[in-house]
């Protein structure tokens, strides 16, 4: 599952530049530096690095990580060209290892590809490897539309709002959307799929001595 995953993108991260937002940092992106003023990021699933640079141009030192090395390379070599600093990995969010606490994790649009088990595993890792006051920012396709109306044979993570709120029950929940989006994947006529996407943001709440 996971090569055929690295591999599709690998494949579409080499067919042409900017696959997704034209290049431009996403609107999950943009809720870091709002809520914190510098600090370690980790970017899962950080495709071709819109997200990372915007957030290394902002002062953050961040780390990229991917299943694909296209992706990752793309990353290294804006970062050489604006002598930006920041770390990339190919790495399994399911199997990622690090000793690093981090003030913040993005996830933009990434959990879908995970089983529904493995991505709440995931976030409760993430949630441990957060420091105090530190924030998540997750962008995912939700259980609404036509991306998942095709995938929730699978068994993969497509979470309700209420889902995603009760996993942060015990953090402040900083913003929270609902809109539609159009995925990259098609239906039989070519039209791309529309799906429900949630934007959450959360706040690891500071345990007072």
């Amino acid at each position: 599952m996971k090569g055929r995953i690295a591999e599709q993108y690998d494949n579409l991260y080499a067919s042409k530049d900017n696959v997704f937002n034209d290049g431009l940092p996403q609107k999950a992106a943009m809720y870091i530096p709002q809520y914190l003023l510098s600090g370690t990021v980790l970017d899962v699933g950080a495709g071709e690095g819109q997200n990372a640079l915007y957030l290394a141009k902002k002062g953050f030192v961040v780390t990229a990580i991917d299943l694909s090395q296209v992706g990752l390379n793309k990353i290294k070599a804006a970062a050489e060209i604006e002598r930006l600093h920041l770390k990339t990995c190919v790495a399994d969010i399911e199997h990622y290892q690090h000793q690093d606490k981090f003030a913040a994790h993005l996830f933009s649009f990434v959990l879908h590809h995970l089983n529904t088990e493995n991505a709440i595993r995931v976030l409760e890792t993430a949630k441990r490897q957060t420091l105090p006051g530190g924030i998540h920012v997750i962008a995912t396709f939700a259980n609404q539309g036509g991306l998942y109306e095709r995938a929730k044979k699978s068994g993969r993570f497509y979470p309700s709002v209420e889902t995603l709120e009760k996993l942060y029950d015990d953090w402040e929940i900083l913003e929270k959307d609902v809109f539609e989006r159009a995925s990259l994947a098609k239906d039989k006529q070519g039209n791309h799929l529309i799906n429900e996407t949630i934007l959450l943001v959360a706040r690891k709440i500071q345990k007072t001595p």
